[in-house]
Order: structure tokens, then sequence, then C-alpha cells
């Protein structure tokens, strides 16, 4: 049976069954008689589809199986590690992530800011507006809401606008910016809307013991001083002047600016003055004419824009027209008052800037809005004066002090005082051998009487000025002035300390010996 030979398969299952051996001689050989066999066995297979080959070398084929099986275990490890990595950092990128997302889609909140002046349609108000709408358009989110009476003086009206706001009729408001009609009833409004949690800053005309922040404005004070002033300047003879004036808090503070002004110089106000114009266009010209028409009343102040708050001055101009010689000093700066000024139909104007008014306003409601602390009082706008000056100016009085006549007692006195000293000098010389003369010491009484002359001499350099004298000779007398003084004095006391040294030391000689001792001794 050895000699026969057997089959291809059952030699190739032996064969697939021989260990592979490596290291020794006849690994080669054996390689490839495995390699020989395995082609014919691939010659003689079986055409079955689901058959594959036989992978020779049972250790081979399970350490080539080991390390394909290792490569797609950390394959798989690796990828389940960046699987994990990249769900951590969805989880921790997801509670940033998320109001981003929402705060990207949210709109910004939406501000708006009230500005409530005293009428609407009124050019003056007019100009606030347009600086409120300004400093909102420059803040983020930001509206100015213009809303107001349309009749001055209407407080009522005022205050119902201010409930509006309150209650939401014109949307959210989240602050108020005020221009007070009536004290009483825009505190008792502004009480409301604080309550409601909308702060509320005044302008142009305050409130100060309402529960508003701050005000915005002018000094109305210091403005009718200034309205004062140039009254002064224009007309400086003086007379009696009338103010046109209404109940508005912010007109009766320059009214009592005017008279503190005034106080103390040659106008003074007429019995008839102020005159009410309740904020009336009409009473006001009617008012304006009764003052002009008054003999006794040299000058009129209106402390409002009422005559300005028309596009018609032809009113204004008949009464200047007929009344020429009344000075008239008026308030705000509008442009149908500097046109009426640059046709001389007024003599003076102090006026505001109601933009600035309008800005500040805004600003400091944002500053609220963003928990800032503010400024009770924003003095936001300056002055602004025109004065027309009168083309003949009276001459100027100046008062340069002379001493004039009073210098005729300046000489009489000097020459008593100076024939008084020549005198007793003389008598003294004349005298110097009595024994009571020598007792007395005649030289020191010389001095005495040198002294007093010298210092009544200067009298003689203060009776000089430059009415009679020239300047160089001023100048002299001046100097001379401390020197006479200075000289006369010590020459006098002098002579009377030197005397009564030595009476009571035992004489002029003794006292100096003993300072000499005193100075001498350390050094002895």
């Amino acid at each position: 049976m050895s000699g026969q030979r057997r089959p291809r398969e059952a030699a190739f299952r032996d064969t697939a069954r021989m260990p592979n051996v490596t290291g020794t001689p006849n690994s080669e050989r054996n390689d490839t008689t495995s390699r020989r066999r395995s082609r014919s066995a691939a010659m003689t297979r079986p055409r079955n589809p689901t058959w594959r080959p036989t992978v020779t070398g049972t250790s081979s084929a399970r350490i080539g199986m080991s390390n394909h099986l290792s490569s797609l275990r950390v394959a798989v490890h690796a990828s389940a590690y960046y699987v994990l990595v990249l769900c951590a950092g969805i989880l921790l990128l997801a509670p940033n992530s998320a109001p981003l997302a929402v705060a990207a889609e949210e709109t910004p909140e939406e501000i708006t800011f009230a500005l409530v002046p005293k009428q609407v349609n009124n050019p003056f108000f007019d100009l606030a507006d347009e600086g409120c709408q300004l400093a909102a358009s420059k803040l983020p989110g930001v509206s100015c809401l213009y809303v107001g009476p349309t009749d001055e003086g209407d407080a009522e009206a005022q205050a119902d606008i201010i409930d509006d706001l309150i209650a939401g009729v014109y949307g959210p408001i989240h602050g108020i910016s005020l221009s007070v009609s009536d004290v009483e009833i825009a505190t008792d409004a502004i009480a409301r809307a604080v309550d409601a949690g909308i702060p509320v800053v005044t302008f142009d005309s305050d409130a100060k013991r309402s529960q508003r922040t701050a005000y915005v404005g002018t000094n109305n004070d210091d403005f009718g001083q200034e309205m004062g002033k140039l009254l002064v300047q224009l007309n400086p003879v003086g007379g009696s002047y009338g103010i046109i004036s209404s109940f508005a808090p912010n007109v009766m503070v320059k009214a009592n600016g005017v008279r503190t002004r005034l106080a103390d110089t040659k106008w003074t106000e007429d019995p008839t003055s102020p005159k009410d114009c309740l904020g009336d266009i009409d009473l006001f010209y009617e008012q304006l004419e009764e003052f002009a028409a008054d003999p006794n009343v040299g000058a009129i102040l209106p402390v409002g824009a009422w005559g300005f708050l028309t596009d018609d001055s032809t009113r204004w101009t008949s009464i200047k027209d007929k009344y020429p010689n009344v000075t008239i000093v008026a308030s705000e700066t509008l442009p149908i008052a500097l046109e009426l000024m640059n046709r001389g139909y007024v003599d003076g104007l102090v006026g505001q800037l109601p933009f600035n008014m309008g800005e500040l306003s805004i600003e400091a409601l944002w500053d609220l809005h963003q928990g800032q602390q503010i400024e009770e009082y924003i003095w936001g706008t300056s002055f602004m004066e025109v004065l027309l000056f009168p083309l003949e100016l009276p001459d100027v009085n100046m008062d340069y002090n002379y001493i004039g006549k009073l210098a005729i007692l300046g000489y009489v006195m000097f020459g008593l005082i100076a024939a008084s000293s020549i005198g007793f000098a003389t008598w003294t010389y004349v005298k110097r051998t009595k024994r009571i003369v020598r007792a007395s010491q005649p030289m020191f009484l010389v001095m005495i009487c040198a002294g007093v002359l010298i210092m009544a001499s200067t009298m003689i350099p203060l009776t000089m000025d430059d009415q009679y004298y020239s300047q160089r000779a001023t100048d002299i007398a001046c100097r001379s002035l401390p020197w006479c003084m200075s000289i006369g004095f010590t020459t006098t006391f002098a002579a009377l300390f030197s005397k009564t040294v030595s009476e009571e030391s035992g004489g002029l000689d003794t006292v100096v010996l003993r300072a000499v001792e005193q100075l001498a001794a350390p050094v002895l």
C-alpha cells in the first residue's frame, strides 16, 4: 500500500494538515511542494460557487486573522473615542449656544421717552423736539414721543396727557421730560408717573418740590438779571419800566430776576407792572401797547416769547413805529425776533437754546434708564444776548475824584503847623541860656519841632493831582509822601525817646556807655 499512489484530494488534505516548520533545511522544499500541490488542487477543484480556498499553514492563518482583528478593534476604539469627544463637545456647547441663538433672534428693546411741552406747534418747543429727536437717534432702540396741549397754559390738558402716558395710550413709556405749566397740577401728575415707575425730569420750567429727578434748562433768575443788565446798558439814564409776564413758574422767576438787577439802578418799576398776558398773544399785544402809550413808562420787558409765536410781525412793528422812544428788551432769540431786531424794532434780546434742552432731556432719561445717577440741576443752556446800540450815545461823565478846593484847606493846615514849629524852634534858640530851657535840653526840643514840620509837609504833595499838575509832578509828589512821613516821624520820636531815657538813666552818655559795656561783655 505504501507504493501505491494516493488520490490528489487525499494528498491535498494531508498537505493541509502538515505543520509548516520554519528554520529547517527542508522548509524551502516543503514550501515548493505545498505550492505545487496547491496549484494542482486548484486545477482539479469542483466548480462550486460557495467554495473557498483553504489557506495553508494553520498558524500563519491564525496570526493573519489576529492582526486583522486587532486592526479592526483599534479602528472601532478610535471611532468610539471620536464619537464620545464629539458628543461631549455638543453637550458642553449646548447650554451656551442656545442663549446665543435666542439672543440673535431677539430684537433690541424699544425704549420710548416722552417730551411734554407747554404747547405743541410752538416755535420754541418745536426746537426742543428737534433736539429730542436727534438725541434719540444716537441711542440704540430709543425714540422720542413729542406730545402736549395745543393751548399754552392749559395745565389740566397737560396733566391728562401725562395720565395717558402712564396708562400706555401711546405705548410703553420709559421716561418723561416735562415743561411745567402749573406747579401744583404738575406736582400731582409727576407723583402719579413716579408711582407708576416712570422717571420724570423737567425742562425750561421747573417744579422744585415735586418728585422729578432733575431739571434741564436755563437758570431763569440769571436770565431775568441779564435782561435788566441789557436795559441799563441801553439806557443808563433810568426811568420807569414795565414787565409783561404770565403765571408760568419759569416766567415769574425771570421777572424777579429783572427786579433784582434793576434794584440798585435809576430804573423803577411802574405801579401797573407786571401785566399778566395769560399766555395769550392777542392780550400780550394789548398790554404791550398800553405800556408803550404810557408817557411815564420808558422801557418794556416781556419775559416771555409771546410776541414771537406768530409769523405776523405787523402788530409789533406798528406799535414800535407809533412809540419809537420806548426801549424794548425782549425774551428769546427766535427767528422772527432776530428779524425784528435787524429792522430796528427790538432794542435788546436775551435768548435760550431750546434745542439743547431737548437733547439733554433725552440724555438724562437715558442715564436714568441705565441705572445711573444724574445731577439735580443741569444748566444745559447758555444765554444768547443781542444788543442794539443806539447811533447817538450820551456823553460819558467821568468822575476823576479831583481834590479841588480841598487843597486850600491843606495849605492852611500846613501853614499853621509850619508856623508853630518854626516859632517854637526860634523861641528855644533864643531862650537856650535860660535855666528851664537848658534843663529841657534845647537840642531835643529843636529836633521835635523839625520832625513835626517834616511830617506836616506831607500835606503839600497830597494836594497835587493831574487837574493842575503834570504827570511828572504828580509822580514826584506821590513818591515823596512815604519819605516825608517816615523821616518826620523818626526825627520826632527819636528826640522824645532820647530825652526820656536820658532823664531816667543819668544822661545819654551814660546810656550809650552801658550799652557798649553790655555788648562787649561776652568778648571780654
